[in-house]
């Protein structure tokens, strides 16, 4: 019975996190009436309305259970702890995750792409980590739960409607067309994301620690790679 009841929760709780991605559309459209994203600040090409969506979305799964915690949808969407119980001793293994990672691909920058920010870009990179954050604690929060294996296709099932939710706002006009292109690039990046946050699950079960993870390299792919816009 309970094993049932978690199950629909889960389904439950997918519904919901597409909705509330499709529920920042709109605001994605308003704000970029005038030819800029939300995020347009940052100057990245096409970049920051992959950011704006992420932040919006995010924002929007993480304020239900905190603006309306006793309502249903609240209850269903509130994660098995509160974000800031015992929020700074996860700051040192986001950290540690995050340079080891840059340790091992910084020597293949000659080879690939330049892996070192400038001092501008790396700003970005941290605005741009901030903005995606609320994304990923929403993804790591309320989608990965259970068992390694359940825990693991929520989280995957979830990424690939962040995709299609993207692909959707291009159909509806809301974003530009060369968002299209990093669409496929955040695809890409969210499935390579996974093996490492199923990792930090498996051994923690805190999804905050894979959320900060997530969020840092995503926010330094962002600086490095992304061109500006100008």
């Amino acid at each position: 019975m309970g094993g049932g009841a978690e199950a629909a929760g889960a389904h439950w709780r997918l519904v919901l996190f597409a909705g509330a991605m499709l529920a920042s559309l709109p605001v994605q459209y308003v704000g970029g009436v005038d030819g800029r994203t939300l995020a347009g600040f940052l100057g990245l090409e096409g970049g920051d309305a992959m950011l704006a969506f992420l932040a919006v979305s995010g924002g929007i799964l993480l304020a239900i259970p905190a603006m309306a915690p006793a309502s249903r949808w609240g209850r269903l969407l509130d994660a098995p702890r509160r974000l800031t119980d015992g929020a700074a001793r996860l700051v040192l293994p986001a950290l540690v995750g995050l340079a080891g990672t840059y340790v091992l691909l910084a020597p293949l920058g000659p080879v690939f792409h330049r892996l070192v920010p400038t001092s501008e870009r790396a700003m970005a990179g941290i605005v741009s980590a901030a903005l995606a954050l609320p994304f990923f604690l929403a993804l790591e929060g309320l989608l990965r739960r259970g068992n390694l294996l359940v825990a693991v296709a929520g989280s995957l099932a979830g990424r690939l409607l962040a995709v299609i939710v993207v692909y959707v706002g291009l159909v509806l006009g809301v974003f530009q067309d060369i968002v299209g292109l990093y669409a496929m690039f955040l695809g890409v990046l969210l499935l390579l994301f996974e093996p490492l946050a199923a990792a930090a699950y498996a051994a923690g079960r805190d999804p905050r620690v894979a959320a900060l993870i997530q969020a840092g390299l995503l926010g330094w792919i962002v600086a490095v790679m992304v061109p500006w816009s100008g």
